[in-house]
């Protein structure tokens, strides 16, 4: 009896690894970040002993880069083979035109525990809110009245079409309130899902990286309890 033990021991290891290779990384969109913030997150959050997977899509981490490959990022992705530029100790995915949370760049990095996508607008057509890929979106926010109600707008979109979501607004603190009152006036229960991090505060980024970090999450920014009461409301 004890090879059989033995046996059913392996076989519950190789199903925990096999667990944690479906669930994969976890998704984080930067929308209308500056790069060096960008950049500083990734190098924060390694820091943090996790291994991150920048994304840059609008070639301003690799556009000085003198690296070439033979592939496309959409054929390395079809080969499920990744080929990355390492920066400051970071992967960087060079992907023009990517899509914030594109779902196959985020299967083909399962070595990674966390898919930063960085160079995207809050332009409704940048993002891609496929409800199979849970994201937590990082908004930099500024008194633009624009930047103000795309940023209202994407919640509000997210919240109607019950996707998985949390979003962290960067900014000036009355910025976020504004934002944060107008959710609660308009959509019941969509606030807890809203974070205001003060910028200034956390001006080297480690802290927002500890927030994300320290979250809870398992398997994406949304298994936490505010992030499932999130993905539930209607």
């Amino acid at each position: 009896m004890p090879n059989v033990r033995r046996d059913v021991q392996a076989d519950q290891a190789a199903g925990l690894r096999s667990k944690g290779a479906r669930q994969g990384p976890k998704v984080i969109s930067l929308l209308s970040l500056p790069p060096d913030w960008a950049a500083r997150l990734a190098q924060a959050l390694q820091a943090l002993n996790h291994k991150i997977l920048l994304v840059d899509s609008a070639g301003r981490h690799t556009l000085a880069s003198k690296t070439q490959f033979i592939f496309g990022w959409e054929q390395q992705v079809a080969r499920q083979r990744l080929q990355t530029i390492a920066m400051n100790g970071i992967d960087v995915l060079h992907a023009p035109g990517a899509y914030a949370g594109d779902a196959a760049i985020v299967q083909t990095g399962v070595g990674y525990d966390y898919v930063l996508f960085d160079g995207q607008t809050l332009q409704p057509e940048t993002l891609n809110l496929d409800p199979s890929t849970p994201q937590t979106l990082v908004v930099a926010l500024n008194a633009h009245p624009d930047a103000l109600c795309n940023t209202y707008a994407l919640i509000k979109t997210l919240h109607q079409n019950k996707l998985a979501w949390r979003v962290m607004l960067l900014g000036e603190s009355s910025l976020g309130e504004r934002l944060v009152s107008a959710t609660d006036y308009f959509m019941q229960g969509a606030s807890p899902c809203l974070e205001r991090v003060n910028i200034e505060a956390d001006a080297h980024l480690a802290a927002l990286a500890a927030r994300i970090s320290a979250a809870g999450i398992g398997t994406s920014p949304f298994y936490t309890n505010t992030g499932g009461e999130c993905a539930q409301h209607g």
